[in-house]
């Protein structure tokens, strides 16, 4: 396959991580210079292959909402820090390990701090 900056790939198309929501069919993300959006971009983000296969979670997962009309270009990072064991209210954000599930718990989305229960709920003029 040919890399060139021209060359996109639509998010609704290719997404298969069931935390991440791509709202609508223009949303795209350039993949010019480095591979696939869940490959290249999403980073820390449970749901990926490998994640499903190996391991169960103990705490809801946070889902990353991407809406209609959002281009990504090539070599951009989403790190995905709401599920994370390195806590940065405590003093060290090393993982401990008998502070792992405590440190897992929910964090709100982004929708719930915007006042929304869900990205459905989301006026279509703040997507």
């Amino acid at each position: 396959m040919v890399k060139h900056w021209s060359k996109v790939e639509y998010l609704h198309q290719t997404v298969k991580n069931p935390n991440i929501v791509v709202k609508g069919t223009k949303s795209y993300y350039s993949d010019a210079w480095s591979g696939s959006f869940e490959e290249s971009v999403v980073r820390y983000h449970y749901g990926d292959e490998y994640s499903l296969a190996h391991w169960q979670p103990a705490w809801p997962i946070d889902r990353l909402y991407i809406g209609d009309y959002v281009c990504i270009g090539a070599e951009s990072v989403i790190l995905m820090g709401g599920n994370n064991t390195h806590r940065n209210d405590w003093f060290s954000n090393y993982p401990f390990m008998e502070k792992i599930v405590e440190s897992y718990r929910g964090k709100g989305g982004q929708t719930e701090q915007m006042g929304f229960d869900d990205l459905d709920s989301v006026p279509d003029e703040l997507m």
